[in-house]
């Protein structure tokens, strides 16, 4: 099977199933919508419909189960935020790419190079608005004020960044239409939120980081920036997208 076959084969599948990050839309009126979610560090037995002695009541993703496709074998290279978003998005074997450990931090640069065939490319090219929302953690194009470049181990260069700039490389430039989230974790900097291809707001302040159950680190944040609101917001963000295309 070609990987265009293979993700053809994702694509159509995705048809009732969840992942959280991606939502993909039809334009046409014989293509099924597609909501694709994509939660790390999500057990197998952590959801009601397959293990019914869960701790946390899931009834939306038993519903969406019951009534679309389940499927309970898959394989990961890594099981890390990066290299599972890598294969899902490529449908590579992650150790393929230049990152043969752990994962990206908020500046490092795009690990997808710009001529490779993702999921979002393909269905975009069948017809679909594609959007996405959430958190990035593939690598961004930062441009800097001096012209130099970055690489995976740049952790503290906020200053260097010139948030006025366009993101080089990042969802718009891999086959989404538009793309609102965060660049990597919610405990890396920068603390910001990225919408399509520019920073929304630059980070001027300075936040000191958090240790215990609410881990971050220390780093550049903008002013309107709260951890606690991320999720609700980008909630909100993808639920806004959802209805404007609705039918």
């Amino acid at each position: 099977m070609t990987r265009r076959d293979f993700l053809k084969r994702t694509g159509a599948g995705l048809a009732g199933t969840l992942l959280f990050g991606e939502r993909l839309w039809a334009s046409g009126p014989s293509l099924p919508n597609i909501v694709y979610i994509l939660a790390d560090d999500l057990g197998y037995g952590d959801v009601g419909c397959l293990n019914p002695e869960c701790k946390i009541p899931t009834p939306n993703i038993d519903r969406l189960a019951a009534e679309g496709v389940v499927f309970t074998d898959a394989h990961a290279g890594s099981a890390v935020c990066t290299p599972t978003r890598y294969g899902v998005l490529t449908g590579r074997y992650s150790w393929r790419s230049r990152l043969q450990r752990g994962v990206l931090w908020g500046y490092s640069p795009p690990l997808i190079p710009p001529e490779r065939l993702t999921v979002a490319r393909l269905l975009k090219e069948a017809g679909y608005h594609t959007a996405g929302f959430g958190k990035w953690h593939l690598g961004l194009g930062w441009q800097t004020r001096d012209g130099s470049s970055l690489s995976d181990s740049s952790r503290e260069t906020g200053d260097k960044i010139d948030y006025g700039k366009p993101i080089l490389g990042g969802p718009t430039a891999l086959g989404f239409d538009t793309f609102f989230g965060i660049p990597a974790s919610l405990d890396m900097v920068p603390y910001v939120y990225i919408e399509d291809d520019h920073v929304l707001e630059p980070p001027t302040g300075h936040i000191e980081g958090r240790r215990g159950y609410a881990f971050f680190r220390s780093g550049p944040v903008a002013p309107g920036f709260k951890h606690e609101k991320v999720l609700p917001t980008l909630l909100e963000r993808a639920l806004g997208f959802v209805e404007r295309h609705v039918r």
